[in-house]
């Protein structure tokens, strides 16, 4: 389908930008826009694993605690509680997997 009174390199132009219109392999243009990200930031990744385990133990008293309050209370902070454990088990998992996820320790 054809934009009325734009052929299709300006339709182009219009939808990406004039920079991206340099022809070059679509691997390149991913790794290059991806470049920042490939870099391990020790400090960012300690603290995404601190805040998973933090919530995670948090959430197991918590838990554990409202047992005694309403048995459906703790049921209902299980779901929450299993997605943190979740969360710690795949950033343990990327560590051990990728060495640039590893922690500063």
């Amino acid at each position: 389908m054809a934009i009325i009174g734009l052929d299709r390199s300006a339709a182009h132009e219009v939808d990406v930008g004039k920079d991206e219109l340099t022809v070059r392999s679509p691997m390149s243009m991913w790794r290059s826009r991806l470049a920042p990200y490939a870099q391990s930031q020790r400090v960012r990744s300690s603290v995404q694993f601190l805040t998973s385990v933090v919530a995670y133990v948090a959430l197991a008293v918590v838990s554990y605690e409202a047992i005694s309050v309403s048995p459906m209370l703790a049921l209902a902070l299980a779901p929450l509680t299993g997605g943190f454990l979740l969360r710690t088990f795949i950033d343990h998992r990327l560590s051990r997997l990728h060495p640039r996820f590893v922690l500063a320790v």
